[in-house]
């Protein structure tokens, strides 16, 4: 009911739910919020406080930039698949061997981004991209996506996950690994030295 399905999935592909219960997560999260206020509020005050989490509440709360979205143009927000619908290139990306996340969040972004994929095929002469001008800026390439997706889905397979991580990383460039199975993700190095 909060829109979740009809944001989440392939754009021609049928809704789909998250793969864990976030409405559930989120509404414990927002209570635990409630009753920390609560409590801050009663030792100020002495007076006691009434927490109501709604899931519906919630879930619409949480719809964040697709709200907003929505708000300020009236257009109602369509499925993108694993891209941002105000930001490109952040999305899951092909390399030559598999997957990984890459967020370029802004112009600096995507110019260290075009610096790092000029080294990975350097005939593909990726500065060019620089002065075209349905590259050039943030909200030209969200209006180019199509075009921009497909030409640096085309640079990001020409190396290996490995390569893109270590390079992007020294480039302050977003990016992640895409853990294939939680087995792997329960091993992550960040996950091996948290102290639960």
């Amino acid at each position: 009911m909060g829109g979740y399905m009809s944001l989440t999935g392939e754009p021609e592909g049928e809704p789909m739910k998250v793969g864990v219960p976030v409405h559930d997560l989120f509404a414990g999260l927002h209570g635990v919020i409630g009753i920390l206020a609560a409590l801050r509020h009663a030792a100020a005050t002495g007076e006691g406080q009434h927490v109501d989490i709604g899931m519906l509440d919630v879930s619409t709360a949480m719809l964040a930039n697709q709200a907003s979205n929505y708000l300020a143009t009236g257009q109602v927000p369509k499925r993108l698949g694993n891209q941002h619908p105000n930001i490109v290139p952040y999305q899951v990306m092909p390399a030559s061997d598999g997957y990984f996340i890459m967020a370029v969040g802004n112009d600096a972004t995507f110019q260290r981004f075009i610096e790092v994929a000029c080294r990975a095929a350097p005939e593909a002469a990726a500065e060019k991209l620089l002065d075209d001008g349905r590259f050039k800026a943030a909200a030209a390439r969200v209006e180019n996506r199509k075009v921009v997706t497909e030409t640096c889905n085309a640079l990001t397979k020409q190396q290996s996950v490995a390569w893109w991580l270590q390079e992007l990383e020294a480039a302050s460039v977003g990016c992640s690994p895409i853990m294939r199975t939680l087995r792997k993700s329960s091993r992550t190095l960040m996950l091996l030295h948290a102290r639960w």
